[in-house]
């Protein structure tokens, strides 16, 4: 009250100096259904007493009920292991690559590489229909890409047509296509890069039905 007295007495002056107009009535905030006078300078220091009631009150609000104050319950240790385990497994799985290991020195006199380690790349060539998987292979210091493509039937099952190594990153790609499983794997050509893989893919998805183009052959035996 020492303080603010003095800023109201000196906010208060200069205007009454200055002005000499008469005071007009106006009415009760309250509605009490009488009038008052009040000087020019009151509105100043209502505005002052607001300002400063208002920097000095708390943030929260005081009608808070107990429920919206109080803290969060804290998780069960059980469910808080089993968040946490399964948001460790999904992020293991999001940074680190699915595998493209494959081994394969067959083929001899001519063995087809790489022979550790195959890469799949994936394309979508019709809408939710129609896709295709190449990998590449070498011989001979000639390097191409050889491809898969697959199909998706109507009852949501895939056809493979000619399939390339089954690695890791090939495997995860298919079930990507949210597919109901494999249902027919067809070798449409007779070349070694092709058929080779059809053996090692098929064992991947034992219920489905393999077919082959005819004149198939092998070596050193027919």
């Amino acid at each position: 009250p020492k303080i603010m007295a003095p800023l109201a007495h000196r906010a208060c002056m200069a205007p009454i100096a200055r002005v000499n107009v008469p005071l007009r009535p106006k009415r009760n905030l309250l509605h009490m259904g009488t009038s008052l006078y009040s000087p020019p300078c009151l509105g100043r220091v209502i505005q002052t007493v607001l300002l400063a009631f208002v920097t000095v009150m708390p943030l929260q609000s005081p009608y808070l009920s107990a429920a919206q104050a109080a803290p969060p319950a804290a998780v069960s240790t059980a469910t808080a292991g089993s968040l946490r385990l399964g948001m460790h497994k999904s992020i293991s799985l999001a940074t680190k690559p699915p595998s493209r290991t494959y081994v394969l020195f067959t083929g001899f006199p001519f063995p087809l590489g790489p022979f550790t380690e195959r890469r799949t790349v994936a394309t979508e060539l019709v809408k939710d229909k129609v896709y295709s998987f190449e990998q590449e292979i070498r011989l001979a210091g000639i390097s191409a890409n050889v491809r898969s493509t697959v199909f998706r039937m109507r009852d949501n099952h895939l056809l493979v047509y000619n399939p390339v190594a089954p690695t890791e990153e090939f495997l995860q790609q298919l079930d990507a296509l949210h597919h109901d499983g494999v249902s027919h794997i067809l070798l449409g050509a007779t070349p070694y890069e092709h058929k080779v893989f059809v053996g090692p893919f098929s064992r991947r998805f034992p219920q489905a039905k393999v077919w082959a183009v005819p004149d198939q052959w092998s070596f050193p035996l027919d």
